[in-house]
């Protein structure tokens, strides 16, 4: 009996149910974008990450692989795997990946199975997963009826769109007011950030209002 793997037909689920995701992307790749609900828990931290890649530049994939083992071995090793078995165990619904599904969210299955813990592995990793997010968003687009809510600035345009089941604030997501009001004191998200947690908003409320016209401020 294989590995738990989570293929492509089960992406919507994971969003629809706010999954907790174990990401083993290196802390770089994890401050590039994420998803909500995501824990950054790296194989490889970002210098540990950076040494593995020279040694593939100069000596193959081999010799890379054997140094990431050296670098993530002994007390190092025991420190993450009891962490991420701790994650798993406080998450029984989790799901890990790394950037493509390959060889980082593998071992760390294969070594949290070695202390008996179960985890599935997302096909296709953060890609896929993103990926499979632009398509049904994509598609959510051109299916469904949206309608721009205008108006001049103070007249409650953003309370009107909260008080909607189908209505999208886009500064919320953008944490941001707008034109006229401007930043708010916490940073904005990063792009990619704010485009996972609008489209995912958008399918929620899809999937609990079908065939329902949509309303976005202007």
């Amino acid at each position: 009996m294989g590995r738990p793997l989570i293929k492509r037909e089960q992406f919507l689920s994971l969003f629809l149910n706010d999954t907790a995701f174990m990401d083993v992307r290196a802390e770089a790749e994890f401050a590039k974008g994420c998803f909500p609900h995501s824990n950054n828990m790296p194989v490889l931290s970002d210098e540990e990450r950076h040494l593995v890649g020279i040694c593939y530049k100069q000596q193959g994939q081999d010799k890379a692989i054997e140094l990431g083992h050296q670098l993530v071995s002994g007390d190092t090793k025991a420190a993450r795997i009891d962490a991420w078995g701790e994650f798993a165990r406080a998450n029984p619904n989790a799901v890990v990946y790394c950037w493509r599904g390959g060889m980082r969210s593998n071992l760390v299955q294969q070594w949290l199975e070695q202390v008996g813990v179960v985890i599935p592995l997302v096909e296709g990793g953060f890609k896929a997963l993103r990926n499979f997010l632009l398509a049904e968003f994509e598609s959510f687009v051109d299916s469904t009826e949206l309608v721009i809510v205008g108006g001049r600035t103070g007249s409650a345009k953003t309370p009107l769109i909260n008080a909607l089941p189908t209505g999208v604030d886009l500064e919320g997501h953008a944490n941001h007011r707008g034109s006229s009001f401007g930043r708010r004191v916490n940073e904005p998200p990063r792009q990619l950030n704010f485009e996972n947690q609008l489209m995912i908003d958008c399918l929620k409320r899809q999937h609990q209002h079908p065939d329902k016209t949509f309303y976005l401020e202007d």
